[in-house]
């Protein structure tokens, strides 16, 4: 039954369901909110070196999202 709904849900949004990658959203909006949000999940990451794995994927998405944010002009 689960794979009817997931198919379902494929065919009419496009992608299965579940956060969407940040690769993946376009609404500078959206952008903002969850740089926002990484902001202050990333201070709370560098106060524990136990996650440092964690720490590197949000300063990975923290780029992303500013380089979408500011785009830089192709010369």
């Amino acid at each position: 039954m689960k794979l009817k709904e997931a198919e379902a849900h494929v065919l009419e949004h496009g992608r299965l369901p579940g956060p969407v990658a940040s690769a993946e959203v376009t609404d500078a909006g959206e952008l903002r909110q969850r740089l926002t949000n990484l902001l202050s999940k990333r201070s709370k990451l560098r106060k524990n070196p136990a996650r440092a794995d964690d720490l590197a994927a949000a300063e990975a998405e923290i780029t992303l999202i500013r380089s979408k944010l500011n785009p830089q002009p192709h010369e």
